[in-house]
This record gives structure tokens, sequence and C-alpha cells, in this order.
């Protein structure tokens, strides 16, 4: 836990001082005000191969059927240009757990990638922006129910030759 917090200051202090020189991190968001811009990852670290995601809500609370819009945002902190590949489209993906911790959607699972791979470098500092929406259907296609849903963002891309997997807490929703 002191690690996850450790983590989210850091990017939350980065995400800060590059806000504060004038750059727009987020240039397609819509209105609302960011949840959570929080940064964990599947090792204790909080970085992966120099790559930290992060992300946030358009709002925390949804009416039952809205669309909910999660920003993403992949950040090179090397200080070398970063390569990174994946075998589609698809370079970001968000998942949903209900209260209980089960899954009850991921993007992976869904068919609307293309095929395509894609390939980007990064300069130092360089960052890949993503908005995704989620029309609250479940893996099954069915809407999910009333209540407090948890939504993870991750990159799974293959960068300067090794595998990366990076995720990240996005924010609570609440949808009623």
């Amino acid at each position: 836990m002191r690690r996850l917090l450790i983590a989210a200051v850091v990017v939350i202090l980065v995400i800060a001082l590059v806000a504060a020189f004038g750059l727009n991190l987020f240039p397609q968001a819509g209105p609302g005000t960011p949840t959570t811009r929080a940064s964990t990852t599947n090792t204790p670290s909080g970085i992966v191969q120099g790559l930290v995601v992060s992300g946030f809500l358009d709002k925390s609370e949804y009416a039952r059927g809205e669309n909910v819009v999660v920003h993403l945002m992949l950040v090179n902190h090397l200080s070398t240009q970063f390569s990174l590949t994946s075998p589609t489209q698809c370079v970001f993906g968000i998942e949903v757990k209900n209260s209980n911790g089960t899954v009850v959607y991921s993007s992976s699972q869904q068919a609307s990638c293309t095929t395509q791979p894609y390939h980007a470098t990064l300069p130092p500092l360089g960052r890949l922006n993503e908005t995704a929406t989620w029309n609250q259907a479940s893996n099954t296609g069915q809407q999910i129910p009333a209540g407090k849903y948890l939504v993870f963002g991750y990159v799974s891309v293959v960068a300067n030759g090794a595998q990366a997997n990076v995720r990240t807490f996005v924010g609570t929703i609440q949808v009623s």
C-alpha cells in the first residue's frame, strides 16, 4: 500500500510539473473533473520498462446505460526514446470490476480491435493518449446492475524488445 501511495504521488507530481509548463496532457478530454491520476502497475516498482500509465474518468456517477468515458495516457519516463509494438491497434484497454472484485467487463475480450499491429516510438517524456468509452455492458453483453464499480486502465505492449504490462487504477464509479 505504501509503494502504491508513493507511486501515485510521483505520477501526480510529474503531471503537475508538466502541466505547470503549459502542456495539455489530455487534449481530447471532455468536461468533468479527473477522479484520479494515480498510477500502479503489476510490478512493485510502479513503472514497467520506463512506462507509466495514468488515467481519469469524465465523472464518477452515471445513470444505467450511460457511456462511461475513460481517458488514458502512456508516458515514457526514460531519458532515451522508447519503441513499442502492440499486436493490434488497441494499445490501451479497460477493465471494470464490481464491488466483489469480479471482472464484469474487459476490453481485451471484445472483438473491436483491428488485427494490424501498432508501432510507435516515444521520445523522452513522450506520450500516447486514448479515450475509451464503455457502454456499461458486461462481457456477455448485458447491462450491468446498479452499484459501485472499479475502473482500471492497462497497456500490454512489447517495449524495447521486452513484454511490458502496465496497469493503473482509474477510479470508482457509481451506477444508479
